[in-house]
């Protein structure tokens, strides 16, 4: 039988996390952030990853949109010492 910790083990091993994705201010609205999404995904793709993580500060409106636009999933809001943050997941197709 799997106790918790060989099930929790198991999740980490399939799951990728993507970020912080960070774009000069000198260069927004180039779609850079979105490029830069692409290749972690596809590497994580190409490593059997099962889905990716991120996290983003839930007032960055241009990041939460693009992460929503590629097909992320809100899981989660919460507030650390850092502000509001929205947590997401993608399912990663083969």
């Amino acid at each position: 039988t799997l106790d918790r910790s060989s099930a929790a083990s198991d999740v980490y091993k399939r799951q990728g996390s993507l970020g912080p994705i960070m774009v000069s201010p000198d260069y927004v609205g180039h779609g850079l952030q979105r490029e830069m999404m692409n290749v972690l995904v596809n590497y994580c793709r190409s490593i059997n990853k099962k889905y990716i993580f991120t996290k983003v500060c839930s007032d960055n409106v241009y990041s939460l949109n693009n992460m929503l636009k590629c097909d992320f999933k809100v899981v989660d809001q919460y507030i650390n010492e850092r502000g509001s943050n929205t947590a997401l997941i993608k399912k990663l197709e083969k």
